[in-house]
């Protein structure tokens, strides 16, 4: 049974996970596997996650927004030592684009194949994160950037990627779906998710879109684990010094050396990428796990009481088909 989650118990096992080594989720062979990462920039839990999981055989598909000819020479680099692995493909996708959510699925399709055997919907942005007061960011569309990005972006590649899921599991063991979701969604309840957000704070509106994420997560299994036996898995990976965390700091005056001093402390109290990407791939990759199930690094977990209302993880999920079956793209729209 799952315990429930405590702050003395987050605080133990983040200095666990910290002062443990960075490979800590033991190799599976993967040969054959297609994998699919959203989010592999460097110096990120994605791009160690895909670094990981092509070492131990997987042919790994990446995403990112910036430099994927650099990602993909450099993960290629990372695990050629390996004694066997697989392929390494890393493509530009925005998930905020619509029209370019489309064209990366045709891409994948016509490049890789109509077999699909993971999706970690990993790439998320967290903006803000020092003056969370601000006025709220939003993509082209309009629509507030965590909510379009951690989940409508999500949601949509998810949705188009079921078909070769389910091919996927059809010619293997199973297919699975794992979503990097964070335990700050234990702050916030369903009724915020629809919320006026006014006033506006940038943390309240990413641990939504990160709710969002674990709904999605337990609708997936509902809807096609039993039938397709594509297995779903939410996470948090622990609280890690990635590019999510430290680029906000570059570009504000706070003085070259300050900036170092914090930089370093960060670096010494909080997770290496590789190490928040234990979870990742463990969830991507052992198949002893039973799906529907939330982890906190690497720790099965109770899902919170909001996560765990199944009414509103489906309608959750009609709302967000809604929007994207919307010729206009109708979704959560900023008030005022």
């Amino acid at each position: 049974m799952p315990s429930k989650p405590s702050i003395l118990g987050k605080i133990l096992r983040h200095i666990r996970f910290l002062l443990s080594s960075p490979d800590v989720s033991g190799r599976i062979d993967l040969s054959g596997r297609n994998v699919l990462i959203t989010g592999v920039a460097f110096k990120s839990i994605g791009y160690e996650t895909a670094r990981i999981l092509a070492t131990w055989g997987a042919n790994v598909t990446g995403t990112t927004l910036h430099n994927p000819s650099e990602l993909q020479a450099s993960l290629r680099q990372a695990i050629s030592g390996a004694d066997s692995h697989g392929e390494v493909l890393v493509h530009r996708l925005d998930l905020c684009d619509y029209s370019g959510t489309e064209e990366f699925v045709e891409f994948y399709k016509t490049t890789i194949g109509s077999s699909l055997h993971v999706l970690v919907n990993n790439a998320g942005v967290h903006r803000n994160i020092l003056n969370p007061r601000e006025r709220p960011p939003t993509a082209s569309d309009g629509l507030e950037i965590h909510w379009r990005t951690n989940f409508l972006g999500s949601f949509h590649l998810t949705q188009r990627m079921l078909p070769l899921l389910i091919n996927g599991a059809t010619q293997s063991r199973s297919a699975r779906v794992v979503n990097v979701s964070s335990h700050i969604h234990e702050f916030v309840r369903n009724e915020d998710v629809f919320a006026d957000p006014n006033p506006y704070h940038s943390w309240s509106a990413y641990a939504v879109s990160k709710l969002a994420l674990v709904h999605l997560s337990q609708e997936l299994q509902r809807r096609y684990a039993q039938e397709f036996n594509i297995q779903s898995y939410a996470l948090h990976p622990g609280s890690a010094y990635t590019n999510m965390t430290y680029p906000e700091a570059q570009t504000r005056d706070l003085g070259n050396f300050l900036d170092r001093v914090s930089r370093r402390l960060a670096s010494l109290v909080l997770l290496s990428p590789g190490q928040a990407a234990q979870t990742s791939v463990m969830c991507a990759s052992n198949e002893n796990l039973k799906g529907g199930t939330y982890y906190d690094q690497c720790e099965l977990k109770q899902l919170s009481p909001a996560a765990s209302d199944k009414e509103f993880s489906a309608q959750l999920w009609e709302y967000a088909n809604h929007w994207l079956e919307s010729e206009t793209l109708n979704g959560k729209k900023l008030n005022g």
